[in-house]
């Protein structure tokens, strides 16, 4: 199980789209901007 799976219903597939978009730790994803992820996902 990879760090960011230690989050309440992060999965395999969540991680794995997580990292690829960057976030590799939950620190890295805590400190994350909502709005840069919003655009990194959806535009």
């Amino acid at each position: 199980m990879g760090e960011l799976q230690k989050i309440p219903g992060v999965g395999k597939a969540t991680e794995k789209s997580l990292i690829m978009l960057g976030y590799t730790t939950i620190k890295s994803l805590k400190d994350a901007n909502p709005a840069q992820m919003y655009e990194k996902e959806c535009l």
